[in-house]
C-alpha cells in the first residue's frame, strides 16, 4: 500500500518557520557584514527579524561587526558557527526593518539564482547553471554559475525562498564553488541538548540503495525489538511537491521500488507512520537513476502515441484503437466523469516473448514529474502492430491535487521500457 501527500516539511529554528513566495528578488533581506571599514562579506536575515546567517570567511575576532544594507546600519553580536561549510550566526542589536528570508522546503536546486558583493564591492549575481549534492550526510553542494563565487553568496529559488549559502571558491573566476544547502541549515538549527535531531528515534539512518536498471532495491537494518514490525517507506522525486510513503511487510526490512528513469529520488524510513514527517530531520539516502537513451533492442520503434479521454462508463480492451484527442484543455482533463488513457502503437522483432518493467510519466511545466508503473510484454504475435494504451487518470488528478490547478505551458508524457526511453510527447496548456 502506498500513498502520495504533499510535502508540507515544517521547519524549526528557534521560532517556526513559515511558507513565503515573493516576485521579485529578496534584496532586503540580504547585508553586508563589516569590521570597521573592511568588508566581510553578505550575510542574510534569516528567520526572525534579528538573526543574521553567513558563510562569509570571519575575521579572528568577530565578535561585534555591523550589518549594513540599504535602509539601516545595525551592530551585530557574534554568537557562534556551526556545521560544516562554517555557518556562522550573528544576533542583531535590535529588530531589522526587512522581512526575513525563509528556507526552502524543497530538494529541487534547479533555476535558482546567486547573489555576493566582495571585498571591492562589486555586485556577483545571476543564476546557477548545475547544482549537485556532494554529500548525503551533511547536505553539501556544489554549483556551477555564470560569474565568480566567494563566501557568503547568497542562493534563493523562485520563490524567493533560501536555498543555500556558498562557502568556498574552486578556483579563481570560473563560477565553480561549495555551497550549504537548506538542509545543511536545518541539520544545523534543529538539533536538541544531545546533539541528534529531532525525532531520530524513530528513524532509520543506514538505509542502501542498490540499483538494477530503474528499479531501486531499498534495505535497512531493523531494530532488535521492531523485528515483527511494519515500517514505512517515505521517498520523494527531488523536484516534486508531494512524498509517497509505502508500507513495509511485517518483519521486513527491504523492498524493491519500480521507479522513472533520469530522475534523482530520496528516501527516509521510519518506525512508525506521520502525519505530517518533518523528512528534513534526517539524512536522506539520495539515488539518481540513469536514462540510458532509447530503447535500441529488438529492432524497437515507436510509431505514434497519443492522449484519448473516454467516458468513465467504458471499458476498452486491451487491443482496442481509441480515439485519440485531438487537442487537450482543462475542463476535458478535470471532468470526473472521463478516463484518461495513453495510446502507442510501435514494433519490434522478437521470437519470444520477453518481459520488462514498464514506467509513464507527466512531466509539468515547472519541472514535477507525476508517474506510475506497470509491466510490458514483447510478444511475436504483436510484433509487427503492437497497438496498447493505459489509463493515466490518476496522473492528471494527481496534477490538479497537488498544484491546485493545471499550470500552464508545455507538458512532457514519455514511456519507459526498464532505463530506456520507449517514446514521448508533448502538449500544451494555455
Amino acid at each position: 500500500m502506498f500513498k502520495r501527500c504533499l510535502l508540507f516539511v515544517l521547519l524549526f529554528v528557534a521560532i517556526q518557520l513559515t511558507a513565503c513566495a515573493v516576485e521579485s528578488a529578496p534584496i532586503s533581506s540580504f547585508y553586508l557584514l563589516y569590521q570597521e571599514d573592511v568588508c566581510i562579506g553578505p550575510a542574510v536575515l534569516f528567520s526572525s527579524d534579528s538573526l543574521l546567517l553567513t558563510t562569509a570567511v570571519l575575521p579572528d575576532h568577530p565578535e561585534t561587526l555591523t550589518a549594513v544594507n540599504k535602509e539601516e546600519s545595525i551592530p551585530a553580536q557574534y554568537i557562534g558557527t556551526v556545521s560544516d561549510g562554517g555557518l556562522s550566526l550573528f544576533e542583531l542589536e535590535q529588530p531589522a526593518s526587512s522581512e526575513p528570508l525563509i528556507l526552502a522546503d524543497t530538494l529541487n536546486f534547479d533555476n535558482c539564482t546567486y547573489w555576493g558583493i566582495d571585498s571591492q564591492g562589486n555586485t556577483h549575481t545571476g543564476n546557477t547553471q548545475r547544482v549537485n549534492f556532494i554529500d548525503n550526510d551533511t547536505g553539501l553542494l556544489s554549483l556551477t554559475c555564470e560569474d565568480s563565487l566567494i563566501p557568503g553568496t547568497i542562493l534563493y529559488n523562485q520563490n524567493g525562498n533560501l536555498v543555500g549559502l556558498v562557502y568556498a571558491a574552486l578556483g579563481e573566476g570560473n563560477g565553480r564553488g561549495l555551497a550549504v544547502s537548506n538542509y545543511t541549515i536545518y541539520q544545523a538549527f534543529s538539533q536538541d541538548d544531545s546533539g541528534q535531531a529531532a525525532n531520530s528515534e524513530f528513524w532509520y539512518s543506514d538505509i542502501q540503495c542498490q540499483l538494477e536498471a530503474n528499479l531501486v532495491l531499498l534495505s535497512w537494518g531493523l531494530d532488535t525489538e521492531d523485528q515483527d514490525g511494519i515500517s514505512y517507506i517515505y521517498w520523494i522525486d527531488t523536484h516534486n511537491p508531494y512524498y509517497v510513503v509505502q508500507e513495509s511487510e511485517p518483519g521486513n526490512s527491504s523492498l524493491d521500488l519500480l521507479l522513472v528513469p533520469g530522475r534523482e529520488y530520496a528516501f527516509w524510513i521510519s518506525k512508525e507512520l506521520m502525519e505530517d514527517p518533518d523528512l528534513f530531520t534526517v539524512t536522506p539516502a539520495v539515488i539518481s537513476i540513469p536514462l540510458n537513451g532509447e530503447v535500441q533492442d529488438h529492432e524497437f520503434t515507436t510509431d505514434s502515441m497519443g492522449i484519448a479521454v473516454l467516458p468513465a462508463s467504458e471499458t476498452p480492451q486491451d487491443t482496442d484503437a481509441l480515439p485519440l484527442a485531438a487537442e487537450l484543455n482543462r475542463i476535458m482533463l478535470s471532468d470526473s466523469s472521463k478516463k484518461i488513457y495513453l495510446q502507442v502503437e510501435n514494433r519490434y522483432n522478437v521470437s519470444e516473448n520477453i518481459q520488462c518493467n514498464l514506467a509513464v510519466s507527466i512531466t509539468t511545466p515547472d519541472g514535477a514529474c507525476y508517474s506510475l508503473v506497470s509491466g510490458y510484454l514483447y510478444a511475436p504475435e504483436y510484433m509487427n502492430h503492437d497497438l496498447w494504451h493505459i489509463e493515466i487518470t490518476s496522473l492528471f488528478r494527481d496534477i490538479e491535487n497537488y498544484q491546485n490547478a493545471f499550470p500552464a505551458g508545455s507538458y512532457s508524457v514519455q514511456y519507459f521500457l526498464d532505463d530506456q526511453l520507449g517514446g514521448s510527447f508533448s502538449f500544451d496548456l494555455p
